[in-house]
């Protein structure tokens, strides 16, 4: 079942990106958050994780942040205080696209803040 799943995780993430370049960020919205239970759960534990970046990017394009707001604690909270570097970036990019207030041009969530320069 676990190969299943990721193969499942692989193609509903191929259908989100394939989605968000055509332009349908309904279905990329729709595609991502499939990745993720109605409560946060991942479908799978490594892969979901992966895609919380992008689907915080559709659910801004689709103005429904706050729909996914919990997806993105859901992620933070086994990440732990000292995450990977990739999962820092993608946290902060999941961060300023769920935000309302940031731009979609600000750079926010793409700069490391550990980050000396």
């Amino acid at each position: 079942m676990a190969e299943n799943r990721a193969t499942h995780v692989r193609l509903l993430r191929a259908a989100g990106t394939a989605a968000a370049a055509r332009g349908d960020h309904d279905g990329a919205f729709r595609h991502f958050g499939a990745l993720f239970a109605e409560d946060g759960t991942r479908l799978h534990d490594f892969l979901s994780l992966r895609s919380v970046a992008d689907l915080a990017a559709a659910a801004r394009w689709t103005r429904r942040q706050e729909e996914i707001a919990h997806v993105v604690e859901t992620v933070r909270t086994p990440a732990g205080p000292r995450p990977t570097t990739r999962m820092t970036l993608l946290l902060h990019h999941a961060d300023a696209a769920a935000s309302r207030r940031a731009r979609p041009s600000s750079g926010t969530g793409v700069r490391n803040p550990q980050s000396s320069y």
